[in-house]
C-alpha cells in the first residue's frame, strides 16, 4: 500500500521506487484533489529516494501541483 499524506489541496501519494535516468532511483509524489479520488487523476513529480519527505516539501509540492490541476 502506498504512503499517503492529507493536504488542503488533496491527497499526496508516494509511489514505489523505480529507476529514472539520469536521476537514478526515484519515487513519484502524486497529488490527487479530493474531487478526483475516484478516478485517481492528478499531478506527479519524481524525487530521488534520498529526499527527506518533510512537511514543508509536501506542502510546497501540493501548492505547485494544485496550480496545474
Amino acid at each position: 500500500m502506498a504512503t499517503t499524506f492529507q493536504t488542503k489541496h488533496g491527497v499526496i501519494t508516494v509511489g514505489k521506487p523505480y529507476y529514472l535516468f539520469p536521476l537514478g532511483q526515484v519515487v513519484d509524489l502524486k497529488l490527487i484533489r479530493h474531487e478526483n479520488q475516484e478516478n485517481g487523476w492528478g499531478v506527479s513529480k519524481p524525487y530521488p529516494v534520498s529526499t527527506e519527505l518533510t512537511s514543508d516539501l509536501l506542502s510546497d509540492f501540493a501548492d505547485q501541483a494544485s496550480k496545474l490541476l
